[in-house]
């Protein structure tokens, strides 16, 4: 099953590397900008408790599904849609998201929040590794269908990107790239933080 993209990889760096600038960037502004310690508190106490409740194999079937299956179903879609990188917002939200959460728990305690975001950076990593290899299969077929409609309108035509290979590279870096790193990333996240957190205490 070899994916005929000689620059996926290329892609999928310059993905990661944007991500994780914009994630630091989040983190950085929410530890300094947080609401008062009180909201936080709020915020976190408001999680579902069937989320903080959940762990073990019943966590990391809840993260496949979650990031695994329903995350990149996503950036699929907003891939169709005929306008440059909009599948990329859900990465650069998720991003974001990662960012105010740690940067809030930052803010709340200093030390128990450096230790659940350096618990929390491996899974982090690979969770936005994952979506990069996403957004840089779909990066094709988004440019695929893009190009197809604006040669309609030029009298010079751009050379044509095949939908049907970008269509199936994707799947490809899918279930060879993403989908496996994604598990990881489950699996990591369900039993990790839990054992590093209790190094500290």
């Amino acid at each position: 099953m070899k994916i005929r993209d000689d620059n996926y990889k290329k892609r999928t760096l310059k993905f990661f590397i944007v991500t994780v600038f914009i994630f630091l960037i989040s983190l950085t502004l929410s530890a300094i900008f947080s609401p008062p310690k009180e909201s936080v508190k709020s915020i976190i106490n408001g999680l579902p408790k069937n989320i903080t409740h959940m762990k073990g194999i019943q966590l990391i079937w809840d993260y496949i599904i979650q990031n695994g299956l329903k995350l990149p179903l996503q950036m699929f879609i907003l891939a169709l849609i005929p306008i440059p990188f909009i599948y990329s917002i859900i990465l650069m939200i998720s991003s974001v998201a990662f960012g105010v959460i740690f940067g809030f728990l930052l803010h709340l305690e200093l030390k128990k929040g450096i230790i659940m975001t350096l618990s929390a950076i491996p899974h982090v990593c690979i969770e936005i590794l994952a979506m990069s290899f996403m957004a840089s299969g779909l990066y094709m077929l988004n440019k695929a269908i893009v190009r197809k409609i604006t040669n309609k309108f030029k009298k010079e035509q751009e050379e044509k990107i095949s939908f049907k290979l970008s269509f199936i590279n994707v799947l490809k870096i899918y279930l060879l790239r993403a989908l496996p790193l994604f598990i990881l990333a489950s699996v990591i996240e369900a039993y990790f933080p839990h054992f590093f957190i209790k190094l500290f205490y």
